[in-house]
């Protein structure tokens, strides 16, 4: 199922050949855990265009995604190279999900998007992540691989 900036897909019973993986090879693996309640404002990541992120434990966070307002400027984070953050007055909601222990997400981490947190719980999960694909070529990369 697509929902604008994220595509979720069961992919249990199917197996990738050698030649469909390499097509889908990541460009960084890593294991994410963030402990303690925070709250993630409205951003786009840096250096990286597509994530697949693989809760191990979701801890209640809910992803959301926005739409830019015309007027809205990015703010910088201190020590980082480029603006990528917006106030919630910069913003408009557009959809949201709230991902479950198990679940895997397709993410275009480009889109602009926020993280809330309703406890202190840990979230853990394993993120594949492509710098130069975009949601949509992995998204495509998918479809070809697992014959959607």
């Amino acid at each position: 199922t697509k929902y604008g900036a994220i595509w979720y897909f069961n992919v249990t019973g199917k197996i990738l050949a050698p030649e469909q993986f390499n097509l889908l090879a990541p460009d960084n693996v890593r294991f994410v855990e963030i402990i303690g309640p925070n709250q993630v404002s409205p951003h786009r990541d840096h250096s990286i265009q597509t994530a697949l992120n693989c809760y191990f434990k979701a801890g209640g966070a809910t992803t959301h995604f926005w739409n830019v307002k015309p007027d809205a400027t990015p703010i910088r984070f201190p020590g980082a190279s480029t603006s990528n953050i917006y106030t919630l007055e910069d913003v408009e909601h557009i959809g949201q999900f709230t991902a479950e222990d198990g679940d895997a997400y397709l993410l275009n981490v480009q889109a602009v998007h926020s993280v809330e947190r309703a406890s202190a719980a840990a979230r853990r999960f394993i993120q594949f992540s492509w710098q130069t694909k975009t949601f949509d070529e992995i998204e495509q990369l998918c479809k070809v691989a697992f014959n959607l």
